[in-house]
């Protein structure tokens, strides 16, 4: 690797010699090296190259997938690293299929494991925390019950005046590549609420698919003159998976 000097620089390939910017300086190598696509695809040295660029595309068309499928809940989120904190799951979801060989790992068979359920039931949408425990969400089909809750275990800051609660359950087909999702409908409850026991119901009959996700959504909302405004930061909003199964 050498420096250009003069007064004129160039970028490209002239007479085998690629010229380029490198930590904004003009840099020149002798052409030919590196990877291409020809050599990626057919060279046996890269192999796992290949392995690793089949399984990295598998596991984010799933994590598109399940993305899009929950972006109703939070597609108006401020966090520039969900995405990539998502990818990070989903690739982990991959490694833990033990049973396919290299190139053929799949995110299907690692959310078939413990280990994979647990990586996707302490995944954090964002840094609030709902303040019930796991056994206190109780699931029955397409019901959730929820009792005795207390406005004064909720931290309703950012001038909150309501919280919102929804169920829902995700039907993710992972080998299809699709997922729905089936909601109840929300609830509004005031800042002072106490006491207060809660059932949720989705309606709509729910569609088998390969793996059943059941997430409780719950989000700070301001009310201004009877209009509803709801915060869309990480403080103020939040998702728990409670449930993953398959079916």
């Amino acid at each position: 690797m050498a420096k250009q000097d003069g007064i004129v620089f160039f970028t490209g390939t002239i007479g085998g010699l690629n010229f380029y910017m490198h930590n904004g300086k003009h840099t020149v190598r002798i052409g030919g090296g590196g990877f291409d696509s020809e050599k990626i695809k057919k060279e046996p040295s890269m192999v796992r190259v290949r392995e690793n660029g089949s399984e990295f595309g598998n596991s984010s068309r799933v994590k598109k997938v399940f993305k899009d499928a929950l972006s109703l809940f939070f597609n108006n989120l401020k966090d520039g690293k969900l995405n990539g904190r998502l990818m990070s799951l989903f690739t982990k979801l991959k490694d833990n299929d033990l049973i396919s060989e290299r190139g053929k790992r799949n995110v299907l068979e690692g959310l078939k494991t413990s280990i994979g359920k647990k990586l996707l039931l302490d995944f954090s949408f964002s840094s609030m925390e709902f303040p019930y425990q796991e056994n206190q969400f109780v699931i029955a089909g397409e019901r959730l019950t929820l009792e005795n809750l207390n406005s004064n275990r909720f931290d309703f800051n950012n001038n909150a005046t309501h919280i919102e609660l929804c169920f829902a359950q995700l039907e993710l087909n992972v080998t299809a590549l699709k997922a729905k999702l089936y909601k109840s409908d929300s609830v509004l409850l005031p800042k002072g609420f106490a006491g207060t026991d809660l059932e949720f119901e989705i309606e709509t009959p729910i569609i088998a698919a390969e793996v059943s996700v059941a997430v409780f959504y719950y989000r700070y909302i301001q009310e201004i003159n009877g209009s509803y405004y709801p915060f869309n930061n990480g403080t103020s909003f939040g998702l728990k998976v409670l449930e993953v199964t398959n079916t």
